[in-house]
C-alpha cells in the first residue's frame, strides 16, 4: 500500500489506523509489514506501538489539536467587530487605522 500523510485524514480514520496498528502488532507482525499494510511510515507505526505499551488503549485516543476558540487573543470580540465593520464600510485611505 502507498504511504499517506495521516495528517490529511479525518480524526476517525486516524483513530482506526492506530487500532489497526496495535491489532497487527499484537498478532506478532513486524513494524515494516504493519507500516506497509496500513500505509503509514515505520517510525509512525513504532511510535503508536510504543505509546500503546506505555499507556495502554487510552494512550491511543486522539486529542483535539491547536488552540481553543478565542485563546491568546489581543482584541475583545467587540473590538474585532468594530475593525471588521470599519474595513468593510470604508476604503483604505479613509480607514484611519
Amino acid at each position: 500500500m502507498e504511504k499517506r500523510d495521516a495528517r490529511t485524514l479525518k480524526m476517525e480514520v486516524r483513530q482506526e489506523l492506530r487500532y489497526q496498528v496495535v491489532r497487527m502488532k499484537k498478532a506478532g507482525m513486524k513494524n515494516q509489514d504493519v507500516a506497509k499494510l496500513v500505509g503509514l511510515s515505520i517510525p509512525t507505526t513504532s511510535g503508536i506501538w510504543a505509546k500503546y505499551k506505555r499507556e495502554g488503549m487510552k494512550g491511543l485516543i486522539l486529542k483535539t489539536r491547536g488552540r481553543k476558540e478565542g485563546e491568546k487573543r489581543n482584541l475583545t470580540p467587540k473590538e474585532e467587530s468594530l475593525i471588521i465593520k470599519r474595513l468593510i464600510d470604508t476604503t483604505p485611505p479613509t480607514a484611519k487605522i
